[in-house]
């Protein structure tokens, strides 16, 4: 904060004289420590940058010999003006670089401390990646225009052409600070005007390329025909049909006899490790079958016990006889998924994984269902978000881990994705702050004053999101701070839940849970009746995922994943914590769930959906 208030002062009692003066060169010289100089006097008029640009020499070169904090100067100021050889000054406005093994753009922006912003300009196939033995014409720092720099602030000269769109993608930084920091751009830019740039010393700023020529790739839906199976756009239900649905949990029955035949008091433990959350899952499963029943609707259902065991899934598996299967629902672990996947697609039956985000698992099986979104989905729709937004910074906050890496990389890529059906978008400007390696006060460096900062923090380390959020919360009293970041923050205990309301946090989740929604308090009160206890999401989800494929039985039958669209009339698409919108993944693979919630707290702290 004290560094902000600095640079506030600074600029409010700093001027310059933009009047233009022809600047004739002094003949005196002098020779202080080893170093010729000009001995130039300022007169009406002049301006730092005109008398540099006329002696040809930086004002950086020429605030350090005379030791100028500003780019202020006075009448009647007497400057050192450094002579330079003529090799010096004569300098290439390019130097070319061949691209060894291993290089990056990033690790060229650093040797020739130029941004990667400005190799790509020069070099625009440079976008796409770079090669071994690529010759990159890299603009030459001697020849470029940043003609003054303090502590705080660059001080750009505007080029001819210039606009303030341009050189916000430049610098990396909104339209708005710009002209918070320099208020006469409000009236246009004029070439030779100098503004001032606030520095940044965040980890990284940089400008993603937008191809806005990218097309949307849309998977027919696949077809087959043999005999004595009838096509899903033909099928009829009646009442004499019956569907057969195999169901595969790790309910480690035995284990969980022992546990309920010995449970006490509250003392006691009533279930085995963490099988009771499938057994919720399980008792939702079972209230959707009464209410399935109750619509006329038959559905034989086996459950199977997979102990969260290779060898136990495998030999289930091959016990089927699959010609009376309709559907399997589960198991829930990804090993065991990939085996129970495998005998679905050689037979041709649909499988649904209810709990797995492990994207892999339905890339090449057009038979698999996915209920869980995956990750770089959630991020696709954060992404989505995004595109929508103008005029604000993105910040993407991490720790310094591998994972949280390689999520902020799957963000550049969606965020890309995301933005390129957008005519009028060529570039995003994005800043990331490593916080392991400068701590509070390099987000503090990333923030932008004027304009929404939009904060995404892609971790679940309890530690490390309880010091951001702290800091953040700190810092919103003087920036305007939107928060993204995981569900799973809510269960810390150490995190504070109104700052989390104050941050305006928001976050993407497959599943919502709404009370005040009539058919959700149905539920409840049906499940205590059944139960005698509180249902847990899972209850909810099993309820949703059972009725929503029970009814795509009825409507297509067996072979539903050829006729299942998103604009198709299954009752209850929506359901009471699901929305389920069914994408193909590939022209190969399964189906991604794609329907998913953006939310934010109330002002009593109940979760609500929301638009960002």
């Amino acid at each position: 904060m004290k560094r902000i208030i600095g640079i506030f002062i600074f600029l409010s009692i700093f001027e310059l004289s933009f009047s233009q003066t022809e600047i004739k060169k002094s003949d005196e010289t002098a020779i202080i420590n080893n170093q010729k100089y000009y001995l130039h006097k300022v007169e009406a008029g002049q301006t730092l940058y005109s008398i540099c640009k006329a002696y040809n020499v930086s004002q950086k070169d020429v605030a350090k010999a005379n030791n100028i904090l500003t780019s202020s100067i006075k009448i009647g100021q007497i400057l050192k003006m450094p002579i330079v050889n003529k090799e010096e000054k004569d300098s290439p406005d390019f130097i070319f670089h061949k691209v060894t093994a291993g290089e990056t753009l990033y690790a060229l922006s650093k040797k020739y401390n130029v941004s990667v912003e400005d190799i790509i300009m020069h070099n625009v196939d440079a976008k796409y990646g770079i090669k071994t033995d690529q010759v990159l014409k890299i603009p030459n720092i001697k020849k470029g225009n940043f003609d003054y720099e303090d502590e705080n602030i660059y001080y750009y000269t505007v080029e001819k052409g210039n606009t303030l769109f341009s050189i916000s993608q430049k610098f990396g930084m909104p339209i708005r600070q710009i002209v918070l920091f320099n208020p006469e751009t409000k009236n246009g830019l004029k070439a030779g005007q100098t503004l001032k740039i606030p520095k940044t010393n965040y980890d990284i700023s940089e400008r993603l390329p937008i191809n806005n020529d990218t097309e949307i790739q849309i998977y027919e839906h696949l077809y087959f025909e043999e005999e004595g199976i009838t096509p899903c756009n033909k099928f009829v239900y009646n009442k004499t049909m019956s569907f057969n649905i195999v169901l595969l949990l790790p309910l480690h029955l035995d284990r969980n006899v022992y546990y309920i035949s010995n449970y006490k008091d509250e003392k006691d433990k009533m279930f085995y490790k963490n099988t009771k959350v499938f057994f919720e899952l399980y008792e939702g499963i079972l209230l959707a079958l009464q209410t399935l029943k109750k619509q006329g609707l038959s559905i034989n259902l086996s459950v199977y016990d997979t102990k969260n065991d290779s060898k136990t899934v495998n030999d289930i598996m091959k016990s089927l006889n699959y010609n009376d299967v309709d559907l399997i629902i589960g198991p829930v672990y990804s090993a065991n998924v990939k085996i129970a996947t495998n005998y679905a697609k050689n037979n041709r039956i649909n499988l649904i994984s209810p709990l797995s985000q492990n994207i892999d698992l339905i890339k090449n099986n057009p038979f698999v269902y996915q209920v869980v979104p995956s990750t770089e989905m959630r991020i696709k729709k954060t992404s989505d978000m995004f595109g929508r937004m103008h005029d604000t910074s993105i910040v993407m906050i991490h720790n310094g881990t591998e994972k949280e890496k390689k999520l902020i990389n799957i963000y550049k890529n969606k965020l890309v994705q995301s933005s390129s059906f957008q005519e009028t978008t060529n570039a995003i400007s994005l800043k990331t702050v490593n916080y392991n390696k400068g701590g509070e006060e390099t987000i503090e460096d990333a923030l932008s004053v004027g304009v929404q900062n939009v904060i995404v923090i892609p971790s679940d380390e309890e530690v490390f999101i309880t010091q951001v959020v702290d800091k953040l919360n700190l810092l919103s009293e003087t920036y305007d701070i939107k928060l993204v970041g995981s569900p799973n923050w809510e269960s810390f205990q150490n995190i504070n839940l109104k700052h989390l309301k104050d941050l305006s946090f928001h976050y993407i989740s497959p599943v919502f849970r709404n009370y005040s929604n009539p058919e959700v308090k149905k539920f409840v009160a049906e499940y205590r009746t059944t139960f005698e206890t509180e249902p847990s999401i899972y209850s909810f989800e099993g309820y949703d995922i059972m009725y929503y494929f029970a009814n795509a039985l009825r409507k297509y039958g067996r072979h539903f994943q050829f006729c299942l669209s998103p604009g198709d009339a299954i009752p209850d698409k929506n359901g009471i914590v699901f929305d389920f919108d069914f994408v193909r993944t590939n022209k190969n693979g399964g189906f991604e769930n794609n329907g998913m919630f953006i939310l934010e707290y109330s002002e009593n702290f109940q979760k609500q959906k929301t638009t960002f």
